[in-house]
């Protein structure tokens, strides 16, 4: 029997990416994205690995999911019972960290089915992507998808001989806000930087660690006047606990406070940590 392909509303290619407007500069340096993979089945059975023909055609028109921000266990049980399905299982989430035109593959448990996420362009409100569904090196369907910062976007279908029904949510993280009143940049004029003078090392995730994980996490950190690490944002994370790690260390980092040059008074501030993950 002959695949049948991936569908997607001829509505959706023909989608012009018109952004909102951001209402400032975005000094950022690349997004951070959350991508989820759910797959669902009818009889509750896991896929083989020929795939088997269930009822083709079904398609999500890409959109905001039914309600901002569900945990992966409350929507996969939203897209169960609005489907009729016996189970929806999600895969691993992946965090992303895209720049304009960079891409990146997802692994699915839908067979052999792989997502590939195309980051088009991005502004504070919100972001647009490509998304590509592929088999191997085939790609069977592609829709592109405009998703508010903070919030979920979802799009789904069903590829008949190879896949079950399978969704795919993009969560864009949202924007750091400006900084308050009283909040300096570490190295803008006037400002002498703080000092480190404790520093924690990370806990290498064991998870991370037996998968070979190793790379960056970047983050914003914002210490005040007392030299204590009061807040700590994600601007690049990475995958297996390393993210969360790295937030743990750095928030006992403790720092001589950042002065005012003119009134020698501390001052809080914010600036980019990088905590590095290396295999020994």
């Amino acid at each position: 029997m002959k695949r049948s392909m991936f569908a997607v509303a001829v509505l959706v290619a023909l989608i012009v990416v018109c952004l909102p407007a951001a209402g400032g500069p975005n000094t950022e340096l690349g997004l951070a994205v959350k991508v989820t993979v759910f797959a669902g089945f009818q009889s509750g059975e896991e896929p083989s690995g020929a795939g088997r023909l269930l009822v083709p055609g079904i398609v999500i028109v890409p959109g905001m999911a039914p309600e901002p921000n569900q945990s992966a266990k409350d929507l996969a049980e939203r897209l169960r019972t609005g489907f009729g399905l016996a189970k929806v299982e999600a895969s691993p989430a992946a965090n992303l960290f895209l720049q304009p035109g960079g891409e990146e593959t997802v692994n699915t448990s839908a067979g052999k089915i792989d997502v590939r996420i195309k980051l088009i362009q991005y502004t504070i409100p919100a972001a647009a992507f490509e998304v590509a569904i592929l088999d191997g090196n085939e790609k069977i369907g592609e829709a592109k998808l405009i998703v508010e910062r903070g919030k979920q976007g979802i799009m789904g279908g069903r590829d008949g001989a190879e896949a079950p029904y399978f969704f795919v949510v993009l969560e864009p993280r949202i924007a750091l806000p400006p900084p308050a009143p009283g909040i300096h940049k570490a190295d803008e004029p006037g400002i002498t930087p703080p000092k480190l003078v404790k520093q924690v090392a990370p806990v290498y995730p064991e998870e991370a660690r037996k998968a070979g994980v190793s790379g960056v996490v970047v983050v914003s950190a914002l210490v005040g006047e007392d030299g204590a690490v009061q807040n700590v944002e994600i601007l690049r994370p990475l995958e297996k606990g390393c993210t969360e790690a790295a937030i743990a260390a750095v928030r006992q980092w403790r720092y001589e406070p950042a002065r005012s040059a003119e009134t020698g008074k501390p001052v809080r501030v914010y600036f980019t940590v990088t905590v590095a993950f290396r295999l020994d």
